[in-house]
């Protein structure tokens, strides 16, 4: 798997589990300038929180008690494309995403019962300890749309928020 970003700042514990090339996993304490990769699972403890710079310059921030994983990150030649997706499972995250992609840009995360879809923006995903996702936006626009597809639950503007149960 590519190295698509590395950690800049951090506070407190937290860890990477990757895959191996012998199929077996590999958990790792996380530390600032390590290298985040396609794969990767990242866990803060209840004292951690850390910062992602990713290459193209978009940040990922995960607050305590977050597990996210980073099943794609994809950006084209001359970021031209790009095709992102990262689950958060448990916590809180929040993303400022470069806006200078064309068309062909695709960037969500995903929770157990939503996807946040992004253009260009800054926004806060928080799936809480009953599984309520909670989507805010502090500048761009938002998708909020159920994880099968369909039709979506709404379109944020700044200063919106959304909250998805069970």
């Amino acid at each position: 798997a590519q190295d698509v970003g590395r950690v800049i700042s951090m506070r407190g514990e937290a860890t990477v589990t990757r895959a191996k090339s012998s199929g077996r996993y590999e958990r790792t304490e996380l530390a600032r300038g390590m290298r985040v990769r396609e794969g990767d699972q990242i866990r803060t403890r209840r004292d951690g929180s850390l910062r992602i710079v990713f290459s193209d310059r978009s940040l990922l921030n995960l607050g305590p008690s977050s597990t996210a994983v980073i099943p794609r990150y994809r950006v084209g030649n001359r970021d031209e494309s790009r095709d992102v997706g990262i689950k958060l499972w448990a916590g809180k995250a929040w993303a400022r995403v470069t806006g200078w992609f064309g068309s062909d840009n695709n960037f969500e995360v995903r929770t157990p019962n939503a996807v946040a879809g992004v253009r260009g923006t800054e926004f806060s995903v928080d799936v809480s300890p009953t599984g309520e996702t909670s989507v805010t936006v502090f500048e761009g626009a938002v998708e909020v749309a159920p994880p099968t597809g369909g039709t979506p639950y709404s379109l944020l503007s700044p200063g919106e928020r959304s909250r998805v149960s069970n």
